[in-house]
């Protein structure tokens, strides 16, 4: 089947004909939540997600594989690192999307992100805003290759600490010739959580997502994910997603900084993926606790 498709993609590559590029949430939290939670920046660091994500104070890194569908012909594979003040931040994820030795997609994108409020003056809540920039390259061995440039634009506003809301589209052409290339990307979603996930505790927390996303011309797709925290060492979520119904369910685990996440996805025609990942998360007050304690003897 995918021998049979990528010819015909060739050929459309060679008319300069529109091709879909992927842009879809799978990494982290993304990977059992079916992608919900992209709107509000749930995974700070991952290909496809609102460029308006921000961690005060944090800097990390993540790596992702995964073969959608169990097949051997397709891989997923994906990097990316933040760094984030109070007020700004910024990061670069990459993704390589490959199918056997007959195609080949990469991207890399460069996001910005600024925090307004809360100020004097009495802005209602904080909100993120952020840009993002890709250049996208596709190569097809004995066949040539093509390349354009897209960009987006994000908002994450929270209002009471524990419910968020946000919206973001992808896939914006920066060149005329990429207008037919790109599939614009909208989405649009809520996050409720039964405390506020930015402050650090060990009481346990739930967490509930839904968006909305639309992918060029298919129809609009609902997502809904729940993430259960006894510990901050820990996480189990899962998730539904329709149209093309399909169920998720996965686990985080932390440690001194370490992220490992596992995940597996069933698709109702399409069978089941699975999704690994690892990341670093480093806390400007953890290691600032760290010098203190080592000043002190403690």
């Amino acid at each position: 089947m995918i021998r049979a498709a990528v010819p015909a993609l060739a050929l459309g590559l060679a008319a300069g004909q529109s091709w879909a590029v992927n842009q879809a949430l799978n990494a982290g939290q993304y990977g059992a939540g079916l992608g919900a939670g992209g709107a509000v920046g749930a995974e700070r660091s991952a290909s496809g997600r609102n460029p308006a994500a921000l961690r005060p104070g944090q800097a990390g890194l993540h790596l992702h594989f995964h073969r959608p569908f169990g097949m051997e012909e397709l891989s997923v594979a994906e990097a990316g690192a933040f760094w984030d003040r109070m007020r700004w931040g910024a990061g670069i994820d990459w993704r390589q999307t490959g199918a056997a030795e007959l195609y080949r997609e990469q991207g890399l994108t460069v996001t910005q992100t600024l925090r307004l409020g809360p100020a004097e003056g009495g802005f209602p809540g904080t909100l993120d805003v952020g840009a993002g920039w890709t250049g996208w390259r596709v190569e097809m061995p004995g066949r040539g290759s093509a390349a354009a440039w897209s960009q987006g634009f994000g908002a994450v506003w929270r209002l009471p600490p524990r419910l968020k809301a946000g919206a973001f589209v992808l896939g914006l052409p920066l060149e005329s010739r990429a207008a037919s290339r790109i599939d614009r990307v909208l989405q649009w979603g809520l996050e409720a959580g039964t405390r506020d996930p930015e402050r650090a505790g060990r009481a346990p927390m739930q967490i509930l997502r839904l968006d909305f996303r639309k992918t060029g011309d298919m129809p609009w797709r609902s997502m809904v994910s729940l993430a259960f925290l006894p510990h901050p060492a820990f996480q189990i979520a899962g998730g539904i997603a329709h149209p093309h119904f399909q169920i998720a369910f996965g686990l985080r685990v932390r440690w001194q900084g370490l992220e490992w996440d596992q995940a597996v996805r069933h698709h109702r025609y399409l069978g089941k993926t699975w999704l690994s990942g690892m990341g670093y998360i480093r806390s400007a007050e953890a290691a600032s606790a760290r010098s203190v304690s080592r000043v002190s003897g403690d």
